[in-house]
């Protein structure tokens, strides 16, 4: 029982509206959660409230997302070991199978965005209008969990008007307008109720200058993040295409990405994971940042330097397929809706892509971009040899990081919020514990920003001076000891990881 992440946010939203029948935003909020809060209130109020049924909805959306995924792939490849092995390297990327267990929105939107491409992919094979109308239905609810869902209807908008044929104009007009017309009057009636997240435009960039430094930064940042997401599927092929990699056009590729970041690693100090949020050098889940103290990292910096290697070496190879288009001279009705698909999820990729040029992003803003990379590479793949013992062992590995460190997370957090407990019992308040930013946000966010008070200390952590102003760090709950404090209680964290003792201190008198 405890928050993870950023879903506390979520989650004190749906409990309070369950609680009070008043529906009150956190303007600290950004997605457009609202399906999540509607469905969680729900179940909250069917169940009564914890943190565990919460959670056990976003598994019920990974169980589905990677059954429609299943099939999916088994559809545009006919090849089920292939179809299943690339469902595999979705559900055991570190950073879907990670949230998976937190009440985030990222999987409940991934779950419509795979639906509602599938759906698009179908109604094109097949002319069918329904079946396009009804993607574009769900592209619209999909938004109204997290906001780049629409990018959806607006990358099938543009597939209709420029790749495919027979599908009349007027007939476009209505099958994307009355969607359209849905989401445009939806938001509009939560913008004049003065229910739309105020922090969703936060991480825009506005300086051009940052933009652009910023830009190219994440279009590098993508390479070993996509060879994160494919490393399986190119152990496959690798295996059984080793000369293939002598062409120039994956050697050099690879070269490229190969210098580029060793260069990046001795003159910035900067290795993968580059962007840590769920993925980082101290496992899985965010860990720094949050709470005080200091942590070790799970693997050496060589051992990081190689992963940032390999990564690279699977996203160089992953480009390469994207940008390599089927040949325009197949004329079987596969292969046309093979090229259709191709076109649709080079589009979606490009257009995902976007936002996060333009965002201070996370590494889970990606997880979307993986889903249709894959699915562009289970078409590439489904009629060359591939090595299913070598993409097994890669994803092998996967579960096995994957599983012991979201399950060293959540003990993480357990004792976490365990040694509060211990503190609590002291007759303390809960704004004088900083016990890392979810648990003060569970705790503390509106008595925070109701206080009136101005930020922390100048050496107070970024959540004290940004967000729970008022905390006065009288006790704190640390990953070490931090002096002048004294250590009163400290737990050790089962599981297979370096940072496996939290401490509870005490300012000194």
């Amino acid at each position: 029982e405890f928050a993870l992440n950023d879903d506390w946010v979520h989650t004190e939203i749906a409990r309070h509206w369950a609680d009070t029948g008043e529906f009150r935003m956190i303007p600290f909020a950004g997605p457009t959660f609202y399906l999540p809060i509607i469905y969680g209130a729900a179940l909250i109020k069917l169940f009564g409230f914890s943190f565990t049924i919460l959670r056990l909805s976003t598994l019920a959306f990974s169980l589905a997302t990677i059954i429609v995924f299943y099939f999916f792939l088994n559809k545009i490849s006919d090849r089920p070991k292939l179809a299943f092995l690339g469902t595999l390297a979705l559900w055991l990327n570190p950073i879907f199978y990670n949230l998976s267990f937190t009440f985030m929105t990222d999987i409940p939107a991934l779950f419509f965005i795979i639906v509602s491409v599938y759906l698009y992919y179908t109604g094109f094979e097949n002319k069918n209008k329904l079946w396009l109308f009804g993607a574009g239905l769900l592209a619209v609810a999909g938004f109204f969990i997290r906001q780049t869902n629409i990018l959806v209807l607006g990358a099938a908008g543009i597939l209709a008007l420029t790749q495919t044929k027979n599908i009349p104009f007027k007939s476009i007009l209505w099958i994307f307008g009355v969607p359209l017309l849905a989401w445009a009057g939806i938001y509009y009636f939560l913008f004049s109720r003065d229910l739309l997240p105020l922090a969703g435009a936060d991480h825009l960039i506005f300086d051009p200058t940052k933009l652009l430094k910023h830009s190219i930064w994440w279009l590098w940042y993508a390479v070993p993040y996509l060879g994160l997401a494919t490393a399986p599927l190119f152990a496959g092929w690798a295996a059984k295409n080793i000369d293939e990699l002598k062409k120039p056009k994956y050697s050099i590729t690879i070269f490229f990405a190969l210098v580029s970041t060793i260069i990046i690693y001795f003159s910035t100090k900067q290795y993968f994971p580059y962007i840590p949020n769920i993925v980082n050098t101290t496992g899985l889940g965010p860990m720094n940042s949050i709470l005080n103290g200091e942590t070790s990292l799970l693997f050496s910096k060589k051992i990081w330097l190689a992963l940032s290697l390999i990564f690279a070496t699977g996203g160089a190879w992953t480009i390469i397929n994207f940008f390599t288009a089927i040949k325009p001279e197949s004329q079987t009705e596969t292969q046309s809706n093979d090229k259709i698909l191709f076109s649709f999820c080079s589009i979606l990729a490009v257009i995902f892509l976007l936002p996060i040029l333009f965002l201070e992003s996370f590494d889970r803003y990606f997880l979307p971009i993986f889903s249709f990379v894959l699915i562009i590479l289970i078409l590439r793949l489904k009629n060359q040899k591939f090595s299913t013992l070598s993409a097994g062992a890669v994803l092998l590995v996967y579960a096995f990081f994957s599983l012991t460190q979201t399950a060293f997370y959540m003990n993480w957090n357990r004792v976490r919020w365990e040694l509060t407990a211990t503190a609590m019992n002291r007759g303390i308040e809960t704004f004088q514990l900083d016990a890392g930013y979810e648990w003060n946000g569970w705790h503390s966010y509106w008595s925070a920003r109701n206080s009136g008070l101005s930020a922390g200390t100048i050496t107070s952590p970024w959540w004290i001076r940004a967000l729970f102003v008022n905390n006065t760090e009288d006790y704190i709950v640390a990953s070490s000891p931090i002096r002048p404090y004294s250590v009163i209680a400290s737990e050790t964290v089962p599981g297979f990881n370096p940072n496996n003792r939290l401490y509870l201190l005490k300012k000194p008198d």
